[in-house]
């Protein structure tokens, strides 16, 4: 029996001696030491690769790299080494979501941050992050001018997720891709959508002139003054309105007079 009790006190002691580095390396942090504090946790997770909190330890090097130190690139190889050395936990999804907006918003690199999300919400469809992951995923397309897709990502987001927190946001983006796509009949019917579903949006302002702007790229001109008129007083530069509405006048006149030559 004292064998035994010997023995729970000696694997005690050394849980607690194992720990200490963890808990070593996070005080170090704290007083940012950040290369000390990396250490500590390679030295924890590297004696002990198969203890509970290992996986935490690697996200927290990478997480060091990444936002202490600016070290970009050898934060994606920690946040890729945990994602290929631990089944799927809170710490692995949160490395591989750190790897795509690294690629997205760091390098612009929009086609391997597609490639990066994929993998996440492959391995993770019903996880909390998926609709904020297809979100960004619609936002890559729109930047790689593919505006179709993009269309398409916004869709299966409002289909699939329909009480998503930034749901609003989403019909925007979606009628703003539609704009800059020259699909102005879609980007009318977006618009409108946003007015109706979110009557008291904070962009109301902004949607009206992306509603202006497409009657204004028709040449509805009726239509597209009514919208400038509407924001006239709340759109941040005045001045533009002020173009906006002159250069409808012109545009009308210069049409009134070729109709009249014909």
């Amino acid at each position: 029996m004292k064998r035994f009790v010997v023995i729970a006190l000696v694997l005690g002691l050394a849980n607690c001696t194992n720990f200490s580095d963890f808990k070593k390396a996070k005080d170090l942090v704290r007083e940012r030491k950040f290369y000390n504090a990396i250490e500590y946790y390679l030295s924890f997770v590297y004696a002990h690769p198969e203890h509970p909190r290992a996986p935490e330890a690697l996200f927290e090097i990478g997480n060091i790299q990444q936002m202490m130190l600016g070290e970009v690139d050898k934060s994606i190889e920690t946040y890729r080494k945990l994602v290929a050395s631990y089944p799927i936990n809170t710490y692995t999804i949160q490395a591989q979501r750190r790897i795509a907006d690294i690629f997205k918003n760091n390098y612009s690199n929009y086609r391997q941050a597609l490639t990066e999300y994929d993998k996440l919400i492959r391995a993770v469809p019903k996880d909390a992050s998926a609709p904020e992951v297809q979100f960004e995923m619609a936002d890559c397309y729109t930047l790689l001018h593919e505006y179709d897709q993009a269309n398409l990502e916004y869709e299966t987001l409002i289909e699939k997720y329909p009480t998503y927190e930034r749901i609003e946001e989403v019909y925007i983006k979606k009628a703003g891709n539609a704009y800059i796509s020259g699909k102005y009949d879609r980007a009318i019917e977006d618009y409108h959508k946003v007015l109706e579903y979110f009557p008291d949006t904070k962009f109301k302002t902004d949607v009206i002139f992306g509603l202006a702007s497409s009657y204004d790229e028709l040449d509805d001109f009726d239509k597209a003054k009514q919208n400038y008129q509407q924001i006239k007083d709340t759109y941040p530069s005045p001045k533009v309105i002020d173009i906006r509405l002159a250069g409808i006048e012109k545009r009308r006149q210069k049409k009134s007079y070729r109709d009249t030559k014909l």
